[in-house]
């Protein structure tokens, strides 16, 4: 097989980046590059900077941007009408100010060429070190950002596991390079009845495994899609059991007051262990005897094939974590997450035996240090101890561009597994607006009036759309939950005509409502952003379904019009006690807006006296004049205004001798 050159290899690791939906104008604005103001290219390598100019073409950035080369010459696009040509001019015929980037399309580091631009005061960015940090931003860091900027109150660790090693190899593992040894060369061995071979033998038949007990421990087990496009594993026992979709840890606390969240390649996973010698099984072993009091549980949420954008993003998504959980993914250290670094944990020399079956591949001794390895940089690094990602630096990230490769499924579910198939979704693509000419017009005028009101913040950015016919404190609860969630919240205040209050004053409230909270903006819905459907009236299946798809047509517009312009990645709303079909919208919600990586996030509401406070419930004691009872239920503000034409007064005596006794 031809070996691959430079340029080859690195328009390979484009390919796969732009394949799974990143481009490099997003690289450039995630990484703060705002001001690339140059491309340096050379013709010779024709083929790699024709790929890295398409995208950039494609997916926007500085239109004043300087094409310069070594010498004079120019780049056609495909034909002349469509991208027309791009002119390279000599590096001496430009101009470079201080604090220029120029960015380098070359297929490996030109030490000289950057020494040349830095002895200008220009900052140099080079392909051939950019383009692998794009794919691992891509893969790993940006679905952490997103998943953080919901989760504020857990603690994202990033992990690196150890490498094979790299000197000084034993002769088992000398014989893994030699040999090229690897799983599916053993799998294929003992399907073959013909036994693993004497090498594989140190990593393996040492433990005391039988053939099929390595068949087991070593094969990729049955796997699909669920409907979020999250890939789960068929239920099995065995030295591998597997159930709820992952493979299982043992030891579980069973009144755990915490989780750890072990997410991952197949690694973490566990090819290569049975059960009880996963590397999150031996963690919980080692939390059960040392942090006992903690009642910790750990959760394997290893899984193959995270090789594209969706995978981790959609996998994080699916985590069931509360306020003080860890979650641990493989991503390389940056200082936005505290990062665990195992990567020389097997380098040789040490005492550990042998650890490796081939090269990526651990053996139970090699989960079991692991295991005790983590342990102790949890401990160390005072993971136990509270801390939250609120507390480390944050990033803003941009949102997804159309610029990819559709994904495809690599795995479906066999159909001789009792669980039915599930086909992955291709991504849907837009319904035709339902908007006519002059609603579009309209759409156009709503999202200037939102860029007016777009707050410049660093941070996550949150969203409520709510009725508040009138305000409450369940909306109150409801505000003050996701404003300590995110960095800055919009309310969408919904401006239908079937509401029993005026818009006027329903806005009015809401704004009087929340003016201590300096993180909140409250905005008028327009025609296009809706709350969710109530479904107490309606009398038959029929409705209730025609009602939550006209709702659900609502949230694609949300996430495709009105979010970005706001820039934002999360949306709250109160939950809804003992209601089916509250739930099976909130689920479809879910899944719709993380299509446009937006998190949602349901909220159980305030109650007093053990029933939920709700809007309906003011409006009701007010037909009674019940004051004393809308005083438990409301603000000062919104009591204040319902009163305000008789009985003021009263109202203050009756709402000052409740103030301290409120909830």
């Amino acid at each position: 097989m031809r070996r691959l050159d430079e340029e080859e290899r690195l328009q390979r690791v484009c390919e796969e980046v732009f394949a799974c939906g990143y481009s490099l104008q997003q690289h450039f604005d995630d990484r703060g590059y705002s001001n690339v103001t140059a491309v340096y290219a050379e013709k010779q390598f024709d083929d790699l900077t024709r790929l890295l100019l398409l995208d950039l073409k494609v997916n926007g950035g500085n239109g004043e941007r300087r094409f310069v080369s070594d010498k004079k010459f120019v780049f056609p696009f495909c034909t002349k009408t469509y991208f027309s040509s791009i002119e390279f001019i000599p590096l001496d015929a430009c101009d470079f100010k201080k604090g220029d980037t120029v960015f380098i399309i070359k297929p490996s580091v030109d030490p000289e060429l950057e020494a040349y631009f830095k002895g200008l005061g220009v900052r140099v960015l080079q392909a051939a070190k950019e383009i692998p940090k794009m794919l691992k931003w891509a893969l790993y860091i940006r679905p952490l950002l997103y998943f953080r900027h919901v989760h504020l109150d857990v603690l994202i660790g990033t992990l690196q596991l150890p490498s094979f090693p790299k000197t000084d190899y034993s002769p088992y593992e000398q014989g893994i390079l030699d040999e090229k040894r690897s799983v599916a060369k053993i799998i294929k061995s003992l399907q073959q009845n013909e036994g693993a071979d004497e090498g594989a033998a140190v990593g393996l038949s040492e433990f005391g495994y039988s053939e099929q007990d390595a068949l087991d421990i070593l094969s990729v087990p049955d796997s699909f899609y669920d409907v979020g496009g999250v890939r789960r594993y068929a239920d099995k026992r065995g030295r591998v059991t597997i159930a709820g979709g992952h493979r299982v840890t043992l030891g579980q606390p069973e009144d755990a007051k915490r989780n750890i969240f072990l997410v991952g390649n197949e690694a973490v996973f566990g090819v290569g262990a049975p059960d009880e010698y996963t590397i999150a099984s031996q963690l919980q072993l080692l939390l059960d005897i040392e942090q006992e009091q903690d009642g910790i549980a750990v959760w394997n949420y290893g899984s193959f094939l995270v090789s594209h954008l969706e995978d981790m993003h959609k996998i994080l998504q699916s985590l069931p974590v509360s306020p003080g959980d860890i979650v641990l993914a493989p991503a390389p250290a940056t200082r936005l997450f505290p990062h665990i670094n195992l990567s020389g944990l097997f380098q040789r020399p040490h005492g550990y035996g042998e650890v490796f079956i081939d090269k990526i591949t651990y053996n139970q001794r090699g989960h079991g240090q692991i295991a005790g390895k983590l342990f102790e940089e949890l401990e160390g690094k005072g993971f136990f101890n509270g801390a939250r990602s609120a507390d480390y630096p944050d990033m803003p990230i941009t949102a997804k561009r159309s610029f990819a490769i559709p994904e495809v499924a690599c795995y479906t579910q066999p159909e001789a597994l009792e669980t039915p198939p599930v086909t992955p979704e291709a991504p849907k693509a837009l319904a035709p607006s339902p908007l006519g000419p002059v609603d579009l017009k309209a759409l156009k005028g709503y999202r200037i009036l939102l860029e007016k009101t777009r707050e410049l913040t660093i941070g996550p950015i949150g969203s409520i759309v709510m009725n508040c016919d009138p305000f409450t404190l369940g909306h109150r609860f409801l505000v003050e939950y996701a404003a300590s969630r995110v960095k800055y919240l919009y309310i969408f205040l919904v401006e239908g005509t079937g509401s029993f209050f005026p818009f006027k004053d329903r806005f009015d409230l809401v704004v009087a409502g929340i003016a201590d909270l300096p993180n909140v903006t409250v905005l008028p819905s327009g025609p296009f952003v809706v709350s969710s459907p109530t479904f107490s009236d309606c009398l038959d299946e029929e409705e209730i379904q025609a009602r939550i798809g006209d709702s659900l047509q609502d949230l694609e517009l949300f996430g495709r019009e009105i979010a970005p312009v706001l820039n934002i990645s999360a949306r709250f709303a109160g939950g809804e006690p003992s209601d089916v079909i509250a739930d099976q919208y909130n689920n479809a919600m879910r899944q719709i807006l993380a299509q446009y990586d937006i998190a949602f996030e349901v909220v159980p509401r305030k109650e007093v006296d053990g029933a939920p406070i709700s809007a309906g419930k003011v409006r009701e004691l007010l037909t009674s004049q019940d004051y004393k009872e809308i005083a438990r239920l409301v603000p000062k503000t919104t009591f204040e205004y319902l009163k305000k034409e008789s009985l003021e007064l009263l109202a203050y005596d009756i709402f000052n001798t409740l103030e301290t006794d409120r909830i």
